[in-house]
């Protein structure tokens, strides 16, 4: 009872605006949060982002705090939703990823060289970086994030047309460089790429 009598003072602090007792009840939480975040997503990064952002909503919504609710379920509710989204927005940028291996990849060579998926995954990755940087931008805001042709336009101040100019001119360079190669040339293409960039 006593000490949940001291995190409701705490609690009561943050609401206030007490980064003294919002710095106590993150020293409490963090370790707990993050072995959580690392048991799932498998990456102490992420699982230190999941922490910082956690505590960052917690303090960006100091005012919405209660109470009278357990104030570790409420992170660990935070926590969640976040992993989830991250999770559902790893999927979704698979999913467009996948669709632009389906569009640098013919019949034909999909049949006569054989490449397998995870060789034209690495490769487009790769290739992707070797395009000018306007082009990659918009190339990745289509292809890796959803954007429409409109929303690209609009958050770069250029012309639809120009987005879909680039974007042609992208998937016409990847699919080029893709077909140059045979199976074991694009092995050696990745590794050499690989080293270059260490």
């Amino acid at each position: 009872m006593h000490l949940r009598s001291d995190e409701i003072a705490l609690l009561e602090g943050v609401r206030r605006g007490d980064t003294r007792a919002f710095d106590k009840l993150y020293n409490i939480y963090s370790s707990k949060l993050y072995a959580f975040s690392l048991k799932i997503l498998k990456s102490s990064g992420l699982a230190e982002e999941v922490v910082q952002d956690v505590f960052f909503k917690v303090w960006d919504k100091r005012n919405q705090i209660r109470t009278d609710l357990s104030f570790q379920s409420y992170l660990f509710t935070i926590a969640y939703n976040l992993i989830r989204d991250y999770y559902k927005e790893k999927h979704r940028k698979e999913q467009h990823m996948q669709q632009v291996a389906i569009e640098v990849c013919d019949s034909e060579m999909a049949t006569g060289k054989r490449l397998n998926y995870q060789q034209i995954m690495s490769a487009i990755e790769l290739l992707i970086k070797e395009l000018p940087e306007k082009r990659k931008e918009i190339f990745l805001l289509s292809k890796k994030h959803g954007f429409t042709n409109a929303e690209i336009a609009s958050e770069l101040a250029i012309s639809e047309q120009t987005v879909k100019n680039q974007l042609v001119s992208a998937l016409k360079y990847i699919r080029a460089k893709i077909n140059e190669h045979s199976i074991n040339d694009l092995f050696l293409f990745i590794m050499t790429f690989l080293k270059g960039q260490r």
